[in-house]
């Protein structure tokens, strides 16, 4: 469990893990979860920025309509499974890992629950968020999977209509706005009682900016508490919404519906509600859960494995109703799933790194692909350390920029990951394709080079002794304010996961560049927990002076990618307390401003700016057997860790 911020942390596939920083992207929330795997760009790459009326934001057309061939997605590992004659019916099995299964029932997932790659992905299956993000690998809200239209911002943006589809309950029932206004009402009352019960609330954001939700047939009016950026409150706070059944409204089985806009009955239906969602033993008998707005309902659940089988849900309003039967296997380790893999026994499972010179053994009966998260790996720097005066010394933005150069990206790439990466150079990476990558997200701005590190230290006045102990040898030019002392060695420490072993081997031969111009490196190797629950200036600062940097992975961007919270000063995940008065101005102007190119700027600079050690963007590899397919982007949503089953088929 992420001692930061209490969710659990999913086994990652054999690539470093990344905290969620996220609305409804790869499924929702902000939780703690594996790195990097997979994101993939595709088809149509147009994004649009309605009139300032309108929601900033971007979209795409549905899982339905897009079908990109594997040769139109930039950065595919392997192919795509072609497309095929569906058959109606059958059973497609696909492969999880035991720890990373579903744990709760409904949208409003406990902290302690929110694992976007368990309780989510069970939970959309059932439950159709307001918007649906993203479309196939591509960063995007897929409005025909969505519930709402996008929304109209007026009153100086503190207004927000929503229209909501009339779409279906499996009960026959139409989705109404008051739906939605069930879900607000109920929130408010559960993130009331503990901040803990929302995975996804921070203090100040969403339900909290939202001073009143009121509806009028299909129409959902918002009045905020302040003005936001459109494109940031649409895809970053709208993304966590979802519509309850008024059947919900309850609070105890087989009672009637109370009303929900009176506080203390929205607290007790809460209660009753999350009882009912950490109960595992009914997840496929309790009625509550059959009542769908989403593609699937449950029909079996095993509490002991957390196995479960889903069937289609025949009043699905969305653009295509699901054919096939999902049935969820659980696997002890990722060695058992690749030999399931390899006896042909599952139809869709995933690949670990370790397995990848071994996959040539099944890619006779597997289509085999992968593609890059949407977010960051990287080395943390600790700008609080006053250990050798750390802090002082990278402080500097030029010695940031040298320990830059001293990352070989490509060379991880084709030697560590087997090709199966994607360059990355700041927090927004231009592999997926989205809109808000800066100019500088496409061409290392540091690029691999020694001898370009070598003539920044020693510009700087720095003696680089090569293989030796390079020093400060003029404290003058080291650091304008002289807080560089004259004989201060360039040195320090980096703490690195001690899984998977990727991290290891990048910590390794950064060290073993940096050796080469004197840095010395001095590696200490430690479990994920320990990392980020000691290596954390806002969570643990008694021990901000025991470490200089840390890589235990790296971070997964919400579908708006600002980095508030987590570059701004203070920010509750900033974790080595990096502090730009720009950087803070920028983030701001990313949340509260006006401007869709906001986000952009605010990437721009912090990429040229290194607040952390960029690293390449592992992929996350996916086999589907011959004979299973479906749409392209459908195929590329599992590499985001989403799932749209409905689009899936076993071929003719």
């Amino acid at each position: 469990m992420d001692s930061i911020t209490g969710h659990p942390v999913p086994e990652s596939r054999g690539a470093p893990r990344r905290i969620r920083r996220r609305s409804r992207w790869l499924t929702a929330g902000a939780t703690l979860g594996a790195l990097a795997l997979a994101l993939s760009a595709c088809g149509s790459s147009a994004s649009t920025h309605p009139s300032s009326s309108k929601a900033s934001t971007t979209t795409t057309p549905s899982s339905s309509s897009v079908k990109p061939s594997s040769a139109s997605v930039a950065g595919l590992y392997g192919s795509l499974p072609p497309t095929g004659t569906p058959k109606s019916g059958g059973t497609i099995t696909i492969g999880t890992l035991k720890g990373s299964t579903p744990n709760y029932a409904m949208p409003i997932v406990p902290a302690a629950d929110a694992s976007v790659y368990t309780a989510y992905d069970f939970i959309d299956l059932m439950n159709q968020p307001l918007y649906w993000s993203p479309t196939g690998a591509k960063v995007a809200i897929d409005q025909p999977l969505s519930l709402a239209d996008l929304p109209t911002y007026s009153n100086g943006g503190k207004t927000v209509t929503v229209q909501i589809k009339p779409w279906k309950w499996s009960n026959g029932q139409t989705v109404t706005a008051n739906d939605v206004v069930e879900f607000i009402d109920i929130l408010k009352a559960a993130v009331k009682e503990s901040a803990a019960n929302f995975g996804n609330y921070t203090p100040g954001f969403f339900p909290d900016n939202v001073a009143s939700a009121t509806a009028k047939g299909q129409t959902l009016t918002l009045q905020l508490t302040k003005k936001y950026n459109p494109a940031y409150f649409t895809e970053d706070q709208l993304g966590l919404a979802y519509a309850f059944p008024p059947q919900w409204a309850i609070t105890k089985t087989g009672g009637k519906p109370v009303n929900f806009a009176n506080p203390a009955n929205a607290k007790a239906i809460y209660n009753y509600l999350n009882k009912q969602a950490s109960d595992l033993a009914t997840f496929g008998t309790n009625p509550l859960w059959k009542i769908a707005d989403g593609p699937m309902e449950p029909s079996a659940f095993n509490p002991t494995t957390g196995a479960y089988t889903m069937v289609p849900n025949p009043d699905y309003s969305g653009p295509q109703k699901a054919r096939i039967t999902l049935k969820a296997l659980v696997y002890t380790s990722t060695q058992a799933e690749f030999n399931n893999l390899e006896s042909g026994a599952l139809d869709i499972g995933g690949v670990d790194y370790s397995d990848l010179p071994s996959v040539g053994r099944i890619k006779s009966s597997y289509n085999v692909f992968g593609y890059p998260d949407y977010g960051w790996q990287g080395a943390m720097f600790n700008f609080a350390d006053k250990t050798g005066d750390f802090n002082n010394i990278i402080g500097q933005l030029y010695i940031r920029q040298a320990l830059a150069h001293l990352v070989d990206q490509k060379g991880i790439i084709t030697g560590l990951l087997h090709g199966a990466g994607d360059p990355s150079y700041g927090p927004v990476p231009a592999i997926p394709k989205n809109p808000y990558a800066p100019g500088n997200a496409t061409s290392a701005p540091y690029p691999y080079s020694l001898s370009a590190a070598k003539a920044l230290l020693t510009s700087h006045g720095w003696k680089v002794v090569p293989g030796g102990q390079t020093v400060c040898a003029n404290a003058s030019k080291c650091a304008p304010n002289g807080s560089i002392p004259a004989g201060t060695k360039l040195a320090f420490n980096w703490q690195y996961g001690n899984s998977p072993p990727l991290l290891g081997q990048m910590s390794t031969a950064f060290a073993s560049a940096a050796k080469q111009l004197g840095i010395e490196v001095t590696l200490q190797q430690h479990t994920f927990n320990y990392l980020i629950g000691k290596d954390s200036d806002p969570s643990s600062p008694s021990t901000k002076n025991t470490w200089a940097v840390v890589d235990f992975g790296g971070f997964t961007n919400s579908l708006y990618p600002t980095t508030e919270s987590l570059f701004n000063t203070g920010g509750s995940f900033n974790e080595g307390g990096y502090n730009s008065s720009k950087a803070d101005t920028l983030i701001h102007n990313s949340v509260y401003g006006s401007s869709a190119s906001a986000v952009t700027k605010e990437a721009s600079f912090l990429t040229g700016n290194v607040p952390v050690l960029f690293q390449p963007n592992p992929d996350l590899i996916i086999a589907v057997k011959k004979g299973v397919s479906g749409t392209a982007n459908s195929m590329l949503a599992q590499t985001q860790y989403t799932w749209e089953p409905q689009f899936w088929y076993l071929t003719k």
